[in-house]
C-alpha cells in the first residue's frame, strides 16, 4: 500500500479534524493481537506524515488539471469501495425505452470493447456536484439538463464483480422524449462509438456490473420494493 493511499484513507475519508487515534480502524486493531496492536501503533505514530502526503496529493491534482496518479487510482478500490455516479440516459420511443450506451476503447485495461452507460468515479477532494458536472461535460457533451436527473438507487459491487475493485454506485436516470436529445452533438464530442439501443436489444459484450445495474432498474419497474444487490 502506498503512502499516498494511506494518506487518503486516513485523512480524506475521516476528515482532517479527526485524530488518527479516534478512527474505527484503530479500535478494530488494538488489543486483538500483539502484531495488530504493533501495526496500529505504527500507523498512529505516522498520522501527521499522512496528512502531509494527503495535501501533497491534492496539490498534485491541482497542478495537473484534477488528474490523480494512475497507480493511486487503480489501487484504491482494491482497499475500499469507490463511490461513483452512473447515469441511465433513457429515450422513450413508441417501441419502448432506449438506453444510451458507449463502447470502451480497444486498449481499455479492464473492459476493452465492452458497452456501458456514462459514469464517473469520485476522486480525492471531489464533491458530488463536481462529479456530476464532470460526467455531463466529459461523457455527454454538456447536452443533459442536470435538473432533470433523478437518483434511482444505490448498487453495490464486489471486487469479484467489478474488475477495478469494489464500488458503491449511485445510479441516476434522466428521461427524454424521442428526438428531444441531440445525439449527433454528443457523438461530435465522443472519441468512442455511442448510441441509443432498445432495452431488449442491447449490444454485447456489456460491462457486467452495468448490465446488473440495468437489470436492477428493470426489476424495480415491476415491484413495489427496491431489490437489494449483494454484488453477486
Amino acid at each position: 500500500m502506498s503512502a499516498l493511499l494511506l494518506a487518503d484513507l486516513f485523512v480524506d475519508h475521516f476528515g482532517d479534524t479527526v485524530t488518527i487515534r479516534s478512527i474505527p480502524f484503530y479500535r478494530s486493531f488494538a488489543g486483538k493481537h500483539p502484531i495488530d496492536t504493533l501495526l496500529a501503533a505504527v500507523l498512529l505514530s505516522l498520522g501527521p506524515f499522512y496528512r502531509v502526503l494527503h495535501r501533497a496529493l491534492r496539490l498534485h491534482m491541482k497542478r495537473n488539471g484534477g488528474r490523480i496518479p494512475m497507480r493511486y487510482f487503480e489501487t484504491l478500490p482494491q482497499l475500499v469501495a469507490q463511490a461513483s455516479y452512473e447515469l441511465l440516459v433513457i429515450e422513450e420511443r413508441e417501441d419502448g425505452e432506449h438506453i444510451y450506451l458507449a463502447q470502451r476503447p480497444a486498449h481499455d485495461p479492464y473492459w476493452a470493447g465492452e458497452w456501458h452507460f456514462p459514469g464517473t468515479t469520485m476522486y480525492p477532494g471531489d464533491s458530488f456536484e463536481r462529479m456530476l458536472n464532470r460526467l455531463l461535460n466529459n461523457e455527454l457533451g454538456g447536452q443533459i439538463d442536470p435538473e432533470r436527473i433523478e437518483i434511482e438507487f444505490v448498487h453495490l459491487t464486489s471486487p469479484e464483480e467489478r474488475a477495478r475493485g469494489g464500488g458503491m454506485h449511485i445510479v441516476c436516470s434522466v428521461i427524454y422524449g424521442e428526438g428531444e436529445l441531440d445525439i449527433d452533438a454528443i457523438r461530435e464530442t465522443s472519441d468512442v462509438p455511442v448510441g441509443f439501443f432498445p432495452i431488449n436489444q442491447l449490444p454485447t459484450p456489456m460491462i457486467t456490473h452495468h448490465a446488473n445495474m440495468l437489470a436492477q432498474r428493470v426489476r424495480r419497474e415491476y415491484t413495489d420494493t427496491v431489490p437489494l444487490n449483494n454484488g453477486q
